[in-house]
Parts: structure tokens; C-alpha cells; sequence
């Protein structure tokens, strides 16, 4: 078989395999409309037959301040909003040809702004998103919950953390896209990006112990959330790192973060329920001691 042939046969097969993985993601997106309707349909069964009950189960779920409350239900209409933005911007990818139409401004772009400086700056800033980072992260807010025997704490935080990266590798070796050429190297897929995936969701972890008030427990309300605020905005600037660095399209980074957003709020919604049925015997425990130092 000729060089050309070799090409042509491996251009086919990325053809189909972008064709089946927009075949994937339209029944991926009906599955969940599918899944939205049935729930709507037994909530509405359920308000029918039961009127006064679902209403009280429905003020429940807006009541700030309670575990299952308002708090547990944003987080689950996070999870949704972020799997279908992850979706929408997945079938936008694979449902081109060539370089779409955001991926190609995103490259004007950079080449506008490019700068030594600006490459210096994101050039750092994007380390937050590896593993070599995240990685340290974690391991210190675990040994902040097992020395403050918050063990449901320490629990979806490994697994939320470990099940999130072979999520988003996982999906990378099923989309298997190209990186940008004359980039960054970088190992893996490009789609969607692991640094923007990885720091939205360690960064939004530690913004969530913050602004609950686990992590700076003495500080003020307005420094929490400030600080919570920085946070996100350290997130967003590794994924602009990565489409800076060539390491990413713009797609890739919109992709890894909407899907992070999800696990995160994923995670949020299973630390809330765990709360709801009340704290487990080494959480008791420690909520019979005196506070600890704030911070």
C-alpha cells in the first residue's frame, strides 16, 4: 500500500469516527431529554395525586440553609446544565468540518495578543491544571478532612477527584481529536482539554470548602466569597492558557470545563445528600469538640 493510500485510508477512518462519535453524543442528548421528561412526568403524577405533600416536598427543596434544601437543588440543576453544555459543545466539534468557526476566531485571537510576556504569565499559570499541582492539592485537603474526622468530606473528595480524571481521559481517547499544530506538547487527546477539566474542578472544590465556611472558617463572609471568587478566576485563566499555548482549541477548554462544572456540582449534590441523612459517628464525634483554630 502507497504513502497516499496509507493517508487516505487513516483520513477515512477519522471521517467515521467522527461521524459515529455525533451519532453518539444525538443519542447521548435524547437519552438525557428523555430522562428530563420522565421526571417531569412523575412530579407532575405526583403533585396530581398527592397535592399538599408536593407541596411541602417542593418548598422543602427551596429552603435555604438546610442540607437538602435550596443549596441541593442548585447543585442538581448544575449537574444538568453542565453534562448538556459539555453535549452541545461536543456535537458542535464533531459535527464539522475542518476547523469550526469559534476554534478558528480563537486562533485569530492569539495570534492578535501574542506576546512574551502574556506567553510567560500563562505559560505558569497553566501548571495549575496539571497533576502536579492537583494532584498535592487534593492530598492536603484530604489530610485537612481526616484530621478534622470529616469523614463523608474525605470520602467524595477522593472519589469525586479520582473518578473525575478517568472520566475526562476516558472520554479523550473516545474523541480522540488532534491537537493544534506547532503548539504546546502535550500527551493525550485533544478534546476535551484535562488541564481546563482538572483545575474547575480541584480550584471549584476548594472554592465550595471555602464559601461553606470549612476551609477559613473564621474569616468573613465577603473574604470567603472573594476569595471563592479568585479561585474561579484562576480556573478560567488556566483554560485561556491552554488555548494561548496552542495545547488547545477553544472548544476543548469550553468542553473540559462545562464537564467539570457537572462533576463538581455532582459532587456538591452527593456531599449535601450525605449531609441530609445526618453526620456520620466520626463526624458526630468531632462535632462534639470544641471548634478548632479558625483557618
Amino acid at each position: 500500500m502507497s504513502l497516499i493510500e496509507q493517508m487516505s485510508l487513516v483520513e477515512g477512518i477519522l471521517v467515521l469516527a467522527q461521524a459515529a462519535s455525533a451519532g453518539w453524543l444525538e443519542g447521548l442528548e435524547a437519552a438525557l431529554v428523555v430522562v428530563l421528561g420522565l421526571t417531569a412526568a412523575v412530579a407532575g403524577l405526583f403533585a396530581a395525586r398527592h397535592g399538599p405533600a408536593a407541596w411541602r416536598f417542593a418548598r422543602a427543596r427551596l429552603r435555604r440553609g438546610a442540607a437538602d434544601g435550596l443549596g441541593l437543588t442548585a447543585a442538581l440543576a448544575a449537574v444538568g446544565l453542565g453534562f448538556w453544555g459539555f453535549i452541545e459543545v461536543a456535537e458542535l466539534w464533531a459535527g464539522q468540518s475542518g476547523l469550526g468557526a469559534l476554534d478558528a476566531a480563537g486562533e485569530r485571537a492569539v495570534a492578535a495578543f501574542a506576546s512574551p510576556a502574556l506567553g510567560t504569565v500563562l505559560g505558569a499559570v497553566t501548571w495549575l491544571g496539571s497533576g502536579w499541582v492537583a494532584v498535592p492539592l487534593v492530598a492536603a485537603l484530604a489530610v485537612w478532612a481526616y484530621r478534622k474526622r470529616q469523614g463523608r468530606a474525605l470520602a467524595v473528595l477522593l472519589v469525586g477527584f479520582g473518578a473525575g480524571e478517568a472520566l475526562v481521559y476516558g472520554l479523550k481517547a473516545v474523541f480522540a481529536r488532534a491537537r493544534p499544530a506547532g503548539g504546546l506538547h502535550a500527551l493525550g487527546a485533544s478534546f476535551p482539554s484535562g488541564h481546563a477539566f482538572t483545575a474547575t474542578l480541584t480550584l471549584g472544590l476548594v472554592a465550595y470548602f471555602v464559601v461553606t465556611g470549612r476551609i477559613l472558617r473564621g474569616a468573613g463572609r465577603g473574604m470567603r466569597l472573594a476569595t471563592a471568587a479568585g479561585l474561579v478566576l484562576l480556573a478560567g485563566l488556566v483554560a485561556l492558557s491552554r488555548v494561548y499555548l496552542r495545547a488547545h482549541y477553544v472548544t476543548d477548554v469550553l468542553g473540559g470545563a462545562a464537564l467539570a462544572a457537572a462533576w463538581l456540582a455532582a459532587t456538591v449534590a452527593v456531599t449535601r445528600l450525605l449531609l441530609a441523612r445526618g453526620p456520620a459517628p466520626a463526624d458526630a464525634v468531632d462535632a462534639e469538640r470544641p471548634a478548632a483554630t479558625p483557618g
